[in-house]
């Protein structure tokens, strides 16, 4: 699945999912020291913390919402929390950036919740024109259980 941001046709770029079974095989899964994690729920953080593992040093999960919205399991973010895995919450990707062919980093957008309507969760919205942007050597992205890309070097 992908999400329609610049960059995320650069070499390495991997299905979550893909690199959770590559790891569960236990074939060797190309990790950058910095890598970053787009999505909340349950593939994201597994992602994240099988990153942290195989050699990642900065790791950090981007997600658009909130905890209290997170989908994944409290402990499993917790645990990776314990693991030295950060979490930006109320952040959402905007481009990926590319040197030489090789991915460099992120580009996100700092995201605020509107109120809920009567018929929905919260709705996330652009938070003015506040951008930031973080580095990454690998970068994953997760939007659902069974679609999470994973992008690596």
């Amino acid at each position: 699945m992908r999400l329609g941001l610049e960059g995320e046709e650069s070499p390495g770029v991997v299905e979550g999912v893909r690199f959770l079974r590559s790891v569960g095989l236990g074939e060797k899964a190309k990790v950058g020291k910095r890598v970053a994690v787009i999505g909340g729920g349950n593939t994201a953080i597994d992602c994240a913390r099988s990153a942290r593992r195989r050699g990642g040093k900065d790791v950090t999960v981007i997600y658009r919402r909130t905890r209290a919205e997170m989908p994944a399991l409290v402990e499993d973010i917790l645990a990776a929390e314990r693991e030295g895995i950060a979490i930006e919450f109320l952040a959402a990707p905007k481009r990926l950036f590319t040197e030489n062919g090789r991915l460099m980093g992120v580009e996100c957008m700092r995201m605020t919740l509107a109120p809920p309507t009567m018929n929905s969760d919260p709705v996330t919205v652009r938070a003015g024109a506040a951008a930031f942007v973080g580095g990454a050597q690998c970068h994953a992205h997760a939007l659902n259980t069974h679609k999470a890309p994973v992008l690596c070097e």
